[in-house]
């Protein structure tokens, strides 16, 4: 089959996965909506932005940066003011997205390695991932910088050796990325010092001074609540003032190993048998000199500072964040069969790294099987981990075989296929309990804090987006993203938000969580000093959303001393 046959086959499955997943939402739900309440926090903030509010949350009196990217709100409240602000019109963004990603997939595989069905291949491989379809339909960023990210690179590894004017637009989209995912920004730096040049490093430096300069315009602080709220606390600089040098030594060099372990984990979880031409396409780059061992550079380098920036615990929901590095780490495997062939004693050397970290760091590597996003629904958590150790197994006996046989083994397409299957199965079915979730929980108890909570009055809550969206009242976000009193309030030792402290200083009439995130904000105390009344008005009991911790979500009203 031709390189171009390929591609239109990688489009034809993606929208097949994509009519299904939007199948299952409508089987499960009865509707179209966001699988997880942060899909209703962009829409929230793009219909504020479409309506003339400016950059801020409905209920908050003035501009307030709480979405992570800023370029994906936009984008959301164009779409808004042209067709409305309804959950199909969130989705048809993700989905045309996430569309132009493939193509970007594709068009860096044909950079990187000079073959186009090699980006070809690697594109299908993308399209056909639970994780990547689940990311095109969550109303959130993930497709937008998995596009901007593979086809950044595929501009500057198609014109890194010609003139500045030509080479600057591989700096720009990469450099739109960050505006989607600020971890992103690490990649306009990295091409910038492969190409090096003053010129380019001044250009980078000035474009990514303007991130800061936006929120600080735009807020006052130059990071948006996000960062704050999240990821703060892990930080280096957070550390050494929280608990000396040491710790903060310690992060910086720990938190990179975990982040790299994890990852040599996490990545064959998409597709096992994919990670046997990791190893080869990595020598075979550096054979024949090509794009690839820039790709995997840059990936590394990634993982990398992300590490070192501490910007969340190194396996925190890598299905939502990090689409755009298995598209990479896809470019190199594929790379490495070369021709349907991969060397037996590289492929069980690769396995055999995957089984150390997985055993190394178990918790952090065998989640998210089968496009695990969240608590197990299908499968328990314990049958999920045990289940994820299949595919590496097989293909480790496979490339045995091929070894006792004195001949390279072929990779085992047949599995890679009924893996493929299988994980979207669980991945569509998992989907359409997400959104049906949501609208169980988020999303009825925005409309009864509607009807029951009147418009002057404030509520503490933990998850804004749907809240903010149907509601429309002012919020106490416990979490800080929609708070900014909340995120640069008082703090516990261990760095953390003190939600019982901010309660107490707050009062506010109404107390909108789960019993687990009752439980956590409260410190396991169920008393708060002065509340002199506790009032239960309404609760939802449903199996837990993603976003949720706990079964049972409740609204209360609070009497103060």
């Amino acid at each position: 089959m031709t390189a171009t046959r390929i591609l239109w086959l990688a489009f034809a499955v993606y929208g097949a996965l994509i009519g299904a997943f939007l199948v299952s939402e409508l089987a499960t739900a009865g509707s179209v909506g966001p699988p997880i309440d942060d899909g209703w926090i962009y829409m929230a903030f793009a219909r504020s932005l479409a309506v003339g509010e400016g950059i801020t949350y409905p209920g908050y009196d003035g501009s307030l940066c709480a979405v992570t990217g800023p370029i994906w709100n936009a984008m959301l409240a164009l779409l808004f003011v042209l067709f409305g602000a309804t959950p199909l019109v969130a989705k048809s963004c993700g989905i045309l997205t996430g569309a132009f990603a493939i193509w970007a997939v594709y068009r860096l595989g044909q950079s990187a390695t000079g073959d186009r069905k090699v980006g070809a291949i690697a594109a299908l491989v993308v399209a056909c991932s639970p994780r990547f379809v689940w990311g095109a339909l969550s109303v959130m960023e993930v497709p937008f910088f998995v596009a901007t990210v593979g086809w950044g690179l595929a501009l500057h590894l198609d014109r890194r050796e010609q003139s500045l004017g030509r080479w600057l637009p591989a700096l720009v989209v990469l450099w739109l990325s960050g505006w989607a995912r600020p971890e992103c920004f690490v990649f306009p730096a990295i091409v910038a010092l492969h190409r090096f040049g003053w010129r380019e490093l001044g250009i980078t430096l000035a474009l990514l001074a303007l991130y800061p300069a936006y929120h600080l315009a735009a807020y006052g602080h130059p990071l948006p609540t996000t960062f704050y709220a999240k990821a703060s606390g892990g930080a280096p600089w957070s550390i050494l003032a929280r608990d000396g040098f040491g710790a903060a030594l310690s992060a910086v060099v720990m938190n990179p190993l975990e982040q790299i372990a994890t990852f040599v984990g996490y990545l064959p979880t998409f597709l096992p048998v994919l990670a046997l031409g990791a190893l080869p396409g990595l020598l075979r780059g550096m054979r024949e000199r090509s794009g690839v061992v820039f790709v995997v550079l840059a990936m590394t380098a990634f993982i990398v500072a992300r590490g070192v920036l501490g910007v969340a615990q190194p396996h925190f929901q890598y299905g939502r964040y990090f689409g755009h590095v298995f598209a990479l780490f896809a470019v190199v495997c594929v790379y490495g069969f070369d021709g349907a062939r991969v060397g037996w004693k590289s492929s069980v050397g690769v396995l055999s790294v995957i089984a150390v970290s997985w055993i190394m760091f178990s918790e952090s590597t065998q989640a998210y099987v089968f496009d695990w996003v969240g608590t197990g629904v299908i499968l328990t958590e314990d049958d999920a981990n045990t289940i994820a150790w299949v595919g590496p197994m097989v293909g480790a006996g496979i490339m045995l075989l091929g070894a006792l046989q004195g001949r390279p083994a072929r990779p085992p397409m047949p599995l890679a296929a009924a893996f493929l299957i299988l994980a979207l199965v669980f991945g569509g079915v998992r989907h359409g309990r997400n959104v049906n979730d949501t609208y169980t929980m988020n999303v009825a108890m925005a409309q009864k804090i509607g009807e029951v909570v009147p418009e002057d009055e404030r509520v503490a809550c933990h998850d804004i987006g749907a809240i903010g969206f149907f509601s429309d009242r002012l919020m106490l976000d416990l979490a800080g993203l929609g708070s900014p009193e909340v995120v640069f309030g008082p703090r516990l030792p261990n760095g953390r938000i003190d939600g019982q402290r901010i309660l107490t200083e707050v009062r506010p009439k109404w107390l909108c969580l789960t019993q687990g995130m009752f439980d956590a904000v409260m410190g396991g105390r169920q008393q708060l000093p002065g509340l002199a009344g506790f009032e239960l008005v309404h609760s939802i009991d449903h199996p837990a959303n993603v976003t949720l911790l706990g079964t049972n979500y409740f609204l209360a009203k609070l009497t103060w001393e």
